[in-house]
């Protein structure tokens, strides 16, 4: 008979659940998916396991927006469409989010870290041990519901080429060869995180 893959999936997400492993959890999710749907594609496979991995042990929804390597911003303004910040532009994904799994995903985020999150806790701000940036607004002080920011490097380092022309390239390099103090400032966004990095990979 063939399997519907719904009551496959509830299957793998008990069995996930209930025989835990020293298995990464999407390679783990992708041997049960087989198992449970042996018709699906290797493609759906991967696309399902990667999906319930978020579901499962990620942050949901938001966790395909993370894996992507462009991103440096994910900002949920409360139940409803998700925005990322990507390449240095704004812009609105096609991910839709509510504010059950805006609280799963921020209780995911900051509990390993020993903080709370809740109606008497209901502001938070963070550091991952990844060096990402949390922070997180619940209700009553968000009225329209759960809000949550996760600002975090490029996993790419950019060139300092890539800020300026060759003739302050020089200057910067040099500044750094002398070990001189270097103020790098600048609003929200604007890259200040990322000028430093590229500067610091002239350190020796």
């Amino acid at each position: 008979a063939v399997v519907r893959v719904s009551e496959a999936d509830r299957r793998v997400r008990r069995r996930f659940l209930a025989e835990p492993t020293d298995d990464e959890p999407e390679a783990r999710l992708r041997d049960l998916i087989q198992q449970e749907a042996p018709l699906l594609s290797s493609d759906r496979v991967a696309a399902r396991a990667r999906r319930m991995a978020g579901e499962l042990v990620g942050l949901g929804p938001l966790q395909q927006l993370l894996d992507d390597g462009e991103v440096t911003d994910v900002l949920a303004n409360g139940p409803g469409p998700v925005w990322v910040e990507r390449r240095g532009r704004l812009e609105r994904t096609t991910v839709e989010v509510d504010a059950e799994q805006i609280d799963r995903a921020i209780e995911r985020l900051v509990a390993p870290l020993g903080l709370m999150a809740d109606r008497a806790h209901p502001v938070v701000d963070a550091r991952l041990p990844d060096g990402s940036r949390v922070a997180a607004v619940l209700p009553p002080l968000a009225v329209d519901g759960p809000v949550l920011a996760v600002r975090r490097h490029l996993r790419r380092p950019l060139p300092i080429e890539q800020f300026a022309g060759a003739a302050m390239v020089r200057v910067l390099h040099q500044l750094v060869d002398e070990r001189a103090n270097i103020v790098v400032y600048g609003p929200t966004g604007a890259g200040k995180t990322t000028v430093v990095n590229a500067l610091a990979a002239r350190v020796p």
